[in-house]
C-alpha cells in the first residue's frame, strides 16, 4: 500500500499556449533487493556503508551474505573438521545478525544468510535466487601470478555476475578476519560526483542509465570521459598517430556534446567532458586522481574465457586499481 502523499496537480496553461517543455524527470534507483558479501572484517563494514546509502532512498533490502570456503580433506581422518562447519555456520549466523540489528538502520530491512562453498560460486548463486538487483563487493589488490592467473573473489563475481555489482576498494592492510568490537558501519558515501567512462559502443546505454539514476536519487554531477587508444601496429606508422588523434578528438567531442545536451534534458548536471589518449584503464586512473570522483560506472564487454583467465580488460583492471568505488554493469544482450 503506498502511503506517500498524493504529488500537487501542476495548474493547467491557458488556452492557446503552450508550456516551455521541461527536463525529462529520470527514474530513481530501481533498487528492491541488495546482496552485501561480509566476512567480519573492517572492509566488509565499508561495503555495508555503501549498501545502506543506496538502499534509504531506494526502500531497498539488504542480504548480508557469509560464505565458509570448503576445502574437502585429503585425508578421510579429517572429515571431523568438515562436519564441524555446521557449528561454524551457526556461529556466523549468530554474529552476523548481532552486527546487523546494531549497524544497520531500523528501517531497511535485513536478511541474514550463511554458505558454504567457493566464494564467488555461492555469491552470485545467491544472486540468482533472489533476484538481486545489485551486489555491494569489498576487493583487495593482489599482485603477481596469484593475480595473473586467479584474480580476485569481487573480480570473479562482476565477470558472472546477474546483476549490476558495485565494488568498494579495501586498502591492504585493512584488518581482514576480526568481528568488529563495536559494531558500528562507517559513514555513508555521498555520491556526489559520477565519473563515466564512455565508448560511444551500445554498451554505454546502460551505464548512463545508472548514471542518470544515481544523479537523480543523490543530486550527482556526472563527468563523461572519452580514452582514444593508440593502435597496436599503426597502418601509417607511428609518425600519423598525431593527425589520427586530432580527428578522432573532433569526432569524439561531436559525439561527447550529443551525450552531454541528452543528459542535460533529462535534468542530469554535467561537468566539462574529457577526451584524453592512452590506455583506457590507465587514463580512467590519472583522471580519478586529478578529479577526484565518488563512484566511476563502467559497462563491461565481454570477453572470451581466455582473455578473462590472463589478461582481463579494462573494466577489471579499473576494479583492481581504481581508489574509489565502482560500478560495473553488464551490456544488455538481444
Amino acid at each position: 500500500m503506498n502511503t506517500n502523499p498524493p504529488r500537487p496537480q501542476s495548474p493547467a496553461a491557458p488556452a492557446g499556449t503552450t508550456e516551455p517543455a521541461a527536463p525529462t524527470t529520470p527514474a530513481a534507483l530501481p533498487l528492491r533487493h541488495l546482496l552485501v558479501p561480509f566476512d567480519f572484517s573492517d572492509g566488509a563494514r565499508q561495503t555495508v556503508a555503501a549498501a545502506v546509502a543506496l538502499a534509504r532512498p531506494a526502500r531497498a533490502r539488504l542480504t548480508l551474505l557469509y560464505v565458509l570456503p570448503v576445502t574437502l580433506p585429503a585425508n578421510i581422518g579429517h572429515v571431523s573438521v568438515v562436519l564441524d562447519n555446521g557449528k561454524l555456520l551457526a556461529n556466523a549466523r549468530e554474529q552476523l545478525t548481532t552486527f546487523a540489528h546494531a549497524a544497520i538502520p531500523a528501517e531497511i530491512p535485513v536478511d541474514i544468510r550463511v554458505a558454504e562453498g567457493g566464494p564467488y560460486h555461492e555469491i552470485n548463486a545467491t544472486a540468482r535466487a533472489l533476484g538481486t538487483d545489485l551486489i555491494v563487493i569489498g576487493t583487495r589488490g593482489l599482485s603477481g601470478v596469484k593475480l595473473l592467473v586467479l584474480g580476485s573473489t569481487a573480480e570473479r563475481v562482476v565477470r558472472h555476475a546477474p546483476c549490476p555489482v558495485l565494488t568498494w576498494h579495501i586498502s591492504a592492510d585493512a584488518p581482514t578476519a576480526a568481528t568488529p568490537a563495536t559494531p558500528s558501519v562507517p559513514p555513508a558515501p555521498a555520491f556526489q560526483h559520477l565519473l563515466v567512462p564512455v565508448d560511444f559502443s551500445p554498451a554505454n546505454d546502460e551505464a548512463l542509465r545508472h548514471a542518470v539514476r544515481f544523479a537523480s536519487t543523490f543530486g550527482s554531477q556526472i563527468t563523461l570521459l572519452h580514452v582514444i587508444e593508440p593502435p597496436p601496429y599503426p597502418e601509417w606508422g607511428y609518425a600519423h598517430l598525431t593527425r589520427r588523434d586530432e580527428a578522432l578528438k573532433l569526432e569524439a567531442r561531436k559525439k561527447l556534446d550529443t551525450l552531454v545536451a541528452d543528459l542535460q534534458r533529462q535534468g542530469c548536471r554535467l561537468n566539462p567532458a574529457r577526451i584524453t589518449t592512452g590506455d583506457a584503464d590507465t587514463q580512467i586512473a590519472h583522471v580519478t586522481e586529478e578529479l577526484h570522483p565518488d563512484l566511476i560506472i563502467l559497462a563491461t564487454h565481454g570477453h572470451s574465457a581466455l582473455t578473462q583467465m590472463f589478461l582481463g580488460g579494462t573494466t577489471e583492471r579499473v576494479v583492481r586499481h581504481a581508489a574509489c568505488p565502482v560500478l560495473v554493469v553488464r551490456a544488455k544482450t538481444t
